[in-house]
């Protein structure tokens, strides 16, 4: 049947013109879509971006007023090499606050040491209501007795 349908001209092979023409979209669009994906993931420091608020240990205890839609990072210090990160000790109201997760970055001014590094700990704000956050210094699935915490209050409302 294939014999058939290449005898009567059924196939035919592109020509050179067809082939520039017909990839020439593909390519820019595989430059543009890479310039756009390089230029997402350029950014590995630790800075907040617009419209986050931000909280350190300097703020334990303390009230954190914020908005719908406008996420928290909670950025506490740490050494990841020793086993321990900060882990919320229990999670909060979701129709209040979401935990939107956590990594590790370096320092802003270096730290003391190579190991010290700083812990984020994001969360998005989604409407009214009030969130305790209690996190503690521990090895993950491990109950430290004595380990360091940190507890803050959210408070998410419409302006």
């Amino acid at each position: 049947m294939l014999d058939f349908a290449i005898n009567q001209g059924r196939f035919r092979t592109p020509t050179r013109s067809f082939l520039k023409l017909s990839t020439l979209p593909s390519a820019v669009l595989l430059v543009i879509s890479t310039f756009f994906f390089s230029a997402g993931c350029a950014s590995t420091s630790g800075a907040a971006g617009r419209g986050d608020v931000v909280v350190t240990a300097a703020d334990e205890g303390q009230t954190v007023r914020i908005a719908p839609g406008e996420r928290l990072l909670v950025e506490l210090i740490g050494n990841p090499s020793n086993g321990r990160s900060w882990e919320l000790r229990s999670l909060p109201d979701a129709a209040v606050l979401v935990p939107d997760g956590t990594r590790w970055v370096a320092m802003p001014d270096g730290g003391d040491s190579d190991l010290t590094r700083m812990q984020q700990l994001r969360f998005v704000a989604q409407g009214p209501g009030r969130a305790f956050l209690v996190f503690e210094y521990v090895r993950p699935g491990a109950s430290d007795a004595g380990a360091s915490s940190f507890g803050i209050t959210v408070e998410v409302a419409t302006q």
